[in-house]
């Protein structure tokens, strides 16, 4: 197979997706050890060391998280991890003097693109944290516009404002969009099936992709990520070849859910694919080490109308499929994660 290249223009790292916002929602139940945080942030994103005590480190710096010692029984003390929580966001219970702590708010790139979003169509959203959180943000002067697509087959660009306070002029970060980002949102399920609910077809789409792509920041907050960076994100391309399995089953209403998310590194291995098979039992499932730019084109726009039509549902678990979806554009690199899905539901659409 001839490796693709990737233009000069895209940065080579190894970095993860809010790996930051990870951190805070495992201390925000409470300090970790480092043992038991290091162990559970890779285990839920697949980081090297290196990369994890970066984050780390950075959050360290910017006073988010904060080493403690915690005594335990018998008066020996350990070093833990713990958010470290503002004097203004301490809320005092009436009568009983006790104090509750609450996270900062983040202002992040996407809460803001999802906010642009609910302005514009305010009506029809579904009932989660996120779209809590944007609804106050309508009217943040970061607030980015959503416009027609300068190019099919994209469908919208968000186009973000002059930042004052230091002067970029972000409308020059154009970043096309593929899916409808409500549609996206409006698929992620809060909770897993019931019995009931879901028949036992399951259909399963296999991709190669030769590298790994996402649209990554380096500041959580984006006002932060103005002042160091520029712009809202940046694509990292990382050259490194994996193969991605998506297994979507048939509900009984004739909708579909994502049941299984895999990635490998490396060509797609048949052994791999006949055991996930096995171990999913598999109605069918369709391999693609190559996909043409006409069959490439027909599975994304049938994926977009499908969502469209709110027949998939995708649990809030499997996070870089859910990423790669909103972020994605068909003209940019990406890891997979969408053509594999794109794949599953043609193939249980066809059955």
């Amino acid at each position: 197979m001839e490796k693709l290249s990737v233009s000069e223009n895209f940065k080579v790292k190894v970095k993860h997706l809010d790996v930051g916002e990870l951190i805070k929602r495992l201390l925000s139940t409470g300090a970790k050890t480092p043992k038991e945080l290091r162990e559970a942030v890779i285990s839920k994103t697949g980081l090297s060391d290196r990369v994890y005590y970066r984050h780390l480190k950075r959050m360290l710096e910017s006073k988010e998280v904060e080493e403690i010692l915690e005594e335990e029984n018998g008066g020996r003390k350990i070093k833990k991890y713990s958010m470290r929580w503002k004097e203004s966001l301490l809320v005092k219970a009436p009568a009983k003097g006790i104090v509750y702590y609450s996270p900062e708010f983040v202002v992040s790139r996407r809460l803001l693109e999802l906010a642009s979003w609910i302005k514009q169509e305010p009506e029809g959203w579904v009932d989660n944290q996120d779209v809590e959180k944007a609804k106050q943000l309508l009217n943040h002067y970061l607030l980015p516009e959503i416009k027609s697509s300068y190019e099919d087959p994209d469908i919208y660009v968000f186009v973000w404002p002059h930042e004052k306070k230091s002067n970029l002029n972000l409308a020059d970060f154009i970043h096309s969009r593929f899916f409808n980002l409500k549609d996206v949102y409006n698929s992620v399920a809060e909770t897993l099936e019931t019995k009931k609910d879901f028949s036992r077809d399951v259909f399963v789409g296999v991709y190669y992709s030769p590298f790994i792509a996402e649209h990554m920041t380096s500041f959580e907050n984006l006002e932060e990520q103005m002042q160091y960076v520029g712009k809202p994100s940046e694509l990292i391309v990382n050259e490194k070849p994996h193969s991605v399995s998506i297994a979507v089953g048939k509900r009984r209403d004739g909708s579909m859910l994502v049941i299984h998310v895999e990635s490998r590194e490396g060509e797609i291995d048949k052994a791999w694919v006949k055991g996930l098979a096995q171990q999913l039992r598999a109605k069918k499932f369709q391999i693609y080490n190559y996909i043409s730019e006409d069959v490439r084109r027909k599975l994304l726009i049938n994926l977009r109308e499908t969502l469209k039509q709110h027949k998939v549902l995708i649990p809030k678990k499997y996070v870089k499929l859910i990423e790669e979806l909103l972020d994605y554009s068909y003209k940019k690199p990406s890891s997979g994660y969408v053509l594999a899905l794109a794949i599953a539901v043609d193939l249980c659409q066809k059955e």
